[in-house]
């Protein structure tokens, strides 16, 4: 049996600036939704979302036998037969989604709303354009690392696909613009989270 899978090669990253809402029905596939394309992308790691469990240590013990698991006293039955402390288990809240990535820095602005800076101000008669970080009045939201409208990672290797989308995603980190060595490219890592109902994960069946 051939073992389809992906490299990094089939992998392609789009965003929607928060200004370009999507609006999200079952006729279109994540990958189908109109998202600008990223191309500068060196890695990326794509977290989904998680929960943690402990092990609650309960008054008592309780035979357990062999069969059918089965965790509701009276009757406790599992793989295993013996006598045991009666536990629980207890879980935490579920996390974020979340995306990193580093992107190869660039001479022009595309990445201006991965990056979550403010509206900018214009400087040489519009030559230039000056961006803040933090910025409380800025015209793009409350906090200049401000929420991004959608990212999605769209994996294609010509038979199998899968997409991971995110929304209503809040920029968390602007990372250090470095170079890879004294005769490199530069680049600067850049982080988002959103809240678990806000992304999906999607296969081609």
């Amino acid at each position: 049996m051939v073992i389809s899978k992906f490299q990094a090669r089939h992998g392609a990253v789009a965003y929607s600036p928060s200004g370009a809402a999507i609006t999200w029905d079952t006729t279109a596939a994540i990958n189908e939704e109109t998202m600008t394309g990223i191309s500068e992308v060196k890695d990326i790691t794509v977290t989904l979302p998680e929960t943690a469990v402990e092990s609650v240590a309960l008054l008592g013990n309780k035979v357990q036998t062999v069969g059918i698991n089965q965790r509701a006293p009276p009757a406790l039955t599992g793989m295993m037969s013996g006598t045991h402390q009666l536990r629980a288990l207890s879980a935490t809240s579920i996390g974020n989604y979340k995306f990193e990535g580093t992107l190869v820095l660039t001479g022009d602005e595309q990445f201006i709303d991965v990056l979550g800076l403010d509206a900018g101000i214009a400087i040489n008669t519009n030559t230039d354009q000056r961006y803040a970080i933090g910025n409380l009045a800025s015209a793009t939201g409350a906090w200049a690392k401000k929420l991004l409208g959608c990212m999605r990672i769209f994996l294609n290797n010509g038979s199998e696909d899968m997409s991971v989308g995110m929304s209503n995603l809040w920029v968390t980190n602007i990372g250090a613009i470095k170079p890879t060595g004294s005769d490199g490219h530069f680049e600067i890592d850049f982080s988002c989270e959103c809240l678990p109902q806000d992304g999906a994960i999607e296969w081609k069946i």
